[in-house]
Parts: structure tokens; C-alpha cells; sequence
């Protein structure tokens, strides 16, 4: 909403520069001179052609001018609105970068995960692989003891 009225308030003061308020005394004048030479017939003609063609002046003097303002306004403008477009532009980049970094980040742990689970599941194929081994030399051996006769002394005397 901020931004809104931002923009609001700069297309306001842009417009506003555009205005000439001479510009408009200038081409009320000129009209007017022509009005008056139009009008005033009790006036020579000399009089009144010089009345016109001041008011002519007067007119194209304060269309030029006028033009110069609304061309100043609308650079201004221009250049504010690439301004704006340049700052969008980095604010964009900087997110999409934040986002790549954390893309990479979370691959980064995704990896060591993968890293930890395949080394896991490493260990507990090692340990079934013991197990059943032992479980096929105990199937072997099924009255055979589990120590030996002086492991088994030492175990009692405790």
C-alpha cells in the first residue's frame, strides 16, 4: 500500500512538474492580444496585424515552453521508473541467490543423510551377515558349549 501511494505521490509531483503556470499566463495572454485584435475594429490595422502576430508569439513561445517542461517531467519520470525497475531487479536476484543457497544447503545435508543411512544399512548387513553365520555354526554344533572348560571355571568362581 506503501508503494502505492509512492507511486501515486510521484506521478502527482511529475505531473505537476510537467505544468508551467507561465506556460499558461503566456498562452492566456497571447490569446488574448488575438482576441483583442479581433475584436477592436476602432484600432488601426497596423495596430491590430502587430496585436496578432504578438499573440501568435506569445502562443508558440508558451507551447515550447510548455513542451520543455512535459519533456523534463517525463525524463524525470523515466528515469525513476528505471531506478524502481533496477531496484526490483536486484531484489529479485538477491531472493532467487537465497534461494539457491538454500537449494544447495539442503542437498548438502540430503547428501550426508544418504552418506549416514547407506553406512547404517552397511553395519546391519555386516551384523546379519555375523548372525547368521553364527546361527549356522551353532546349527552345526547343537550340544557343543559356548565357552570353553577353563572360560567356564573362571565364570563360576566369580
Amino acid at each position: 500500500m506503501a508503494g502505492h501511494l509512492a507511486s501515486v505521490a510521484s506521478l502527482l509531483s511529475h505531473g505537476w512538474a510537467a505544468f508551467s503556470l507561465v506556460a499558461a499566463l503566456a498562452g492566456l495572454g497571447g490569446v488574448g492580444l488575438v482576441a483583442l485584435a479581433l475584436v477592436a475594429a476602432w484600432l488601426p490595422a497596423w495596430l491590430r496585424h502587430a496585436l496578432i502576430g504578438a499573440g501568435i508569439l506569445l502562443l508558440a513561445g508558451a507551447a515550447l515552453y510548455q513542451a520543455g517542461q512535459a519533456k523534463g517531467a517525463h525524463d524525470a519520470f523515466a528515469l525513476d521508473a528505471a531506478r524502481e525497475l533496477q531496484r526490483e531487479r536486484d531484489r529479485a536476484a538477491a531472493a532467487l541467490a537465497e534461494e539457491r543457497r538454500q537449494v544447495a544447503a539442503a542437498a548438502a545435508v540430503s547428501a550426508s543423510d544418504k552418506a549416514r543411512a547407506d553406512a547404517a544399512e552397511a553395519a546391519a548387513q555386516a551384523a546379519s551377515t555375523r548372525f547368521r553365520d553364527l546361527q549356522r555354526h551353532l546349527s552345526r554344533t547343537p550340544d557343543a558349549g559356548c565357552v570353553s572348560a577353563d572360560d567356564a571355571r573362571r565364570l563360576r568362581g566369580l
